[in-house]
This record gives C-alpha cells, sequence and structure tokens, in this order.
C-alpha cells in the first residue's frame, strides 16, 4: 500500500530532517506559549492574592486603631470641661502596632468652626451670631459674601431660597446638575459643592473648618487663634493670643471664665459680651472628638481619621463612631 511515507521518500533526507526540525521547533514554541501564558496568570493570581492579603490586613490595621484611640476617650464623659491639658489630647508617639508603625493625636472636633451651625435652626437670635462668625470668614478669606446663606440654604429642609442664597433650581443649572443636599453635611468638602465656592477657597478654610452631625458650640479651650476671633470682633490676634497663653495654665471651667477674661483683656463690658457671646456660640465642653493617625505598613503610608461622639450625659461611658476615612500613598515613590 502506498502511504505518505512514499511521498516523504521523494524528497532529499536533509529535506526531510528540516521539516521534522521545523515542526519540532513549532511544538516548542507552542508549549513554551503555553507555559508563559499560565504562569502569567499563577503570577498575576499571586499578586492579586497578595494584594488583597495586604488590603484586608490593612482594613483589620486601621479598624484596630480605630478602636484603640476610641477606648482612650472613655471617661472624658466624666470631666467637667475639655481642654488641652488633658491626657486624650497628648499626641500619641510612634508605636509599633500589629506589624505597622503608627502615630497621630486624638483632637477636639470643636475646636474648628461646624458648617452645620448655621443652618439647623430658623431660630433669629442664633441665626443672627453665626451669621456674624461667617461673614467675618468670607471677608478675611476672601469667600462669596454670602457664604451664610449659602450654607444655610444647603443645609435647611426646604426649597426656598434666602435672600442671596441658592437652592436647588440654582444647581440644576449647571454642566452636571444636582441638589442642595437638605440635610446637615457629613464632609467639608461638600463646601466645594456650594455655589461660588472653589477648591481654592475650600483649602484656604480647610483647616478650620468641620462638618459635624448637629450644630455645636466652639471650644475657648481648644480653638486656635483664628477662630477665636472669627467668633467677635472682641477677640482681637492679640486678644486671642494672651488667651492661648492663658489657658495654658488656667483653661476655662466655664463660659463665664472666659467672659470676665475678655473682660479684662478687653475692657469690655460683661453684659455686652454675654449677649454677644452666648452659650450658643461657645464652650467649655466637647462631643465631639478627631482622629488623626498616620500609619505606615509595607511600602504604603495612610493617614486614617476618624469621628468620635461621646454620650450626652455624665453618667454614661459610650463613645461612638460616627465616620471614618482615609487616605494613601506609596511611601517608596515619595
Amino acid at each position: 500500500m502506498v502511504g505518505s511515507g512514499s511521498v516523504l521518500m521523494k524528497y532529499p533526507l536533509s529535506h526531510q530532517k528540516g521539516i521534522v526540525l521545523i515542526s519540532v521547533l513549532l511544538i516548542v514554541a507552542i508549549v513554551a506559549l503555553i507555559a508563559q501564558q499560565i504562569m502569567t496568570r499563577q503570577s498575576v493570581s499571586f499578586k492579586t492574592s497578595s494584594l488583597q492579603i495586604h488590603q484586608v490586613q490593612r482594613q483589620a490595621l486601621q479598624m484596630g486603631i480605630v478602636q484603640w484611640l476610641r477606648q482612650s476617650l472613655k471617661g472624658v464623659n466624666q470631666l467637667k470641661s475639655h481642654h488641652l491639658n488633658q491626657t486624650w489630647a497628648q499626641p500619641m508617639v510612634s508605636t509599633a502596632f500589629a506589624g505597622a508603625e503608627v502615630s497621630g493625636q486624638l483632637l477636639d472636633a470643636q475646636a474648628f468652626l461646624n458648617l452645620n451651625s448655621l443652618g439647623l435652626s430658623q431660630e433669629e437670635p442664633i441665626s443672627k451670631a453665626w451669621r456674624s462668625v461667617w461673614q467675618r470668614v468670607a471677608k478675611d478669606e476672601n469667600l462669596p459674601h454670602n457664604i451664610d446663606t449659602l450654607l444655610q440654604d444647603w443645609v435647611d429642609a426646604d426649597n426656598e431660597a434666602q435672600p442671596s442664597g441658592a437652592e436647588s433650581d440654582v444647581y440644576r443649572l449647571k454642566s452636571t446638575p444636582y441638589r442642595t443636599a437638605d440635610r446637615p453635611m457629613v464632609s467639608s468638602q461638600e463646601l466645594t459643592l456650594l455655589e461660588g465656592v472653589s477648591w481654592a477657597d475650600y483649602r484656604r478654610v480647610q483647616n478650620w473648618v468641620v462638618a459635624l452631625p448637629e450644630r455645636t458650640a466652639v471650644n475657648i479651650n481648644t480653638a486656635s487663634e483664628r477662630v477665636l476671633v472669627w467668633l467677635s470682633p472682641m477677640i482681637t490676634p492679640q486678644v486671642a493670643q494672651e488667651w492661648i497663653e492663658w489657658r495654658k495654665s488656667a483653661p476655662a471651667k466655664d463660659t463665664e471664665s472666659f467672659r470676665q477674661f475678655l473682660a479684662n483683656a478687653g475692657g469690655y463690658e460683661l453684659e455686652m459680651i454675654q449677649k454677644r457671646l452666648s452659650d450658643e456660640l461657645i464652650s467649655v465642653k466637647t462631643r465631639f472628638f478627631l482622629m488623626n493617625a498616620q500609619i505606615q505598613h509595607s511600602d504604603l503610608e495612610t493617614e486614617l481619621f476618624a469621628l468620635f461622639e461621646r454620650a450626652s450625659t455624665p453618667n454614661q461611658q459610650e463613645i461612638s463612631v460616627i465616620q471614618v476615612w482615609h487616605s494613601a500613598y506609596n511611601a517608596s515613590t515619595m
């Protein structure tokens, strides 16, 4: 029987060897390609698994740190006032924690101006007081002159714009339309959503503002010079600096002692100070605390934030976690 072998014999032996060699090379190439694909998939799978493991580890680490610092706030409810000499306010030195290096600090969230202190109520006296504060901020930091009404319209529940304010009908006309929140701000970055407020505007004030879930007064035992000055024209930069030095050794036990200090330092009548700086604006106690932690884990550095709320009555010990957020970057590229 004549088979394919009889056809092959028509060609020289060297030619036959060449065909065999090419066939072998093709097989080797195909096998190598398949092997490479398998190895690549395994490598990708390994890297994916490794990344997932690291991500889970970082998440567990972050929550561990949040709970750790949450526990350090136990006991603040029994304090009659909150100030920077107390244990909770001391910076945390760099510490090894679950395979990472952690440092950070607890801050008084009521040392900042609360973006939600203006528009959550229609009570006229309070509105006037906080309007004045935000108008001073706008003037000093070159924000829109109507920032007070913009803030109130953003958070209040109605759809009736304040004079020079802006409700949803204004924001719906933007290239990317949206509505007013009609609820308290949950992040200070929401400020950039207000009509006429840019990211550059936000960056100028971001170190002095905060978004807390309810109206709050400013703790004069922890507030910065700039925040103190914004509270009232009676608090000049010089008076604010004098108070900051004074409170290092004698923090206010109540708001009346601060008003007395202001009367002595500025020569104002106590009655006028009480009228212009009511307990709706100032306080010596804090409900909300802000965690700012830095975490070095492998090649990744994370800045972790958390907002805590203490119980409203002294006989309770509960510290609630309201919010957690973070930013991260690769340390090896810095």
